[in-house]
């Protein structure tokens, strides 16, 4: 079996756990409407144009218990985006040991949370699709830049982990 499969069938099985999970267990995010979580920024545009991918995001947290946050602290987040165009499907994933510079941060910081997962489209996703183009956020970038156009079929397990379907416009 091909590492791309099992990887996929590993997010399909907990995306599937995700939705089967009674609505009892369900949890409310940080973000006041999880389907309006990439709202927040200004790389949300529901209208947005150019070429589509559609996938799926799940995030599982890592928190604990320390000062000064008001809730819990995210120790680590594993980030797995599958996106697809046509026939070209491809998992992408990513947590704090791939990005040594991400120190853990309240989850209340929905910003860094955000900025945590479109760095992983940014650096990963959009230079696999446009032949490892040198990504938006490094000096002489190559890649087009991209929106998030949609986001839906937002699910949480109420104990660290949330799944959606996410469409992206690159442009």
């Amino acid at each position: 079996m091909k590492p791309v499969n099992k990887i996929l069938r590993v997010v399909v099985a907990a995306g599937m756990m995700l939705i089967m999970a009674p609505s009892t267990l369900w949890a409310e995010s940080a973000v006041p409407d999880p389907g309006s979580f990439f709202a927040l920024t200004p790389e949300f545009d529901p209208n947005a144009s150019g070429t589509k991918y559609s996938g799926t995001l799940t995030i599982a947290y890592v928190l604990t218990d320390t000062l000064p946050c008001a809730s819990h602290t995210v120790g680590n987040m594993y980030v797995v985006l599958t996106l697809q165009q046509g026939n070209n499907m491809l998992p992408f994933n990513t947590d704090f040991t791939q990005t040594p510079t991400t120190a853990p941060f309240c989850f209340e910081d929905t910003p860094s949370q955000i900025k945590f997962v479109l760095d992983l489209i940014r650096n990963k996703a959009i230079p696999h699709f446009y032949g490892n183009c040198i990504p938006v956020t490094l000096p002489g970038s190559t890649c087009p830049k991209f929106l998030v156009k949609a986001l839906s079929n937002f699910a949480s397990s109420g104990t660290g982990a949330v799944s959606t379907n996410i469409t992206i416009a690159v442009q």
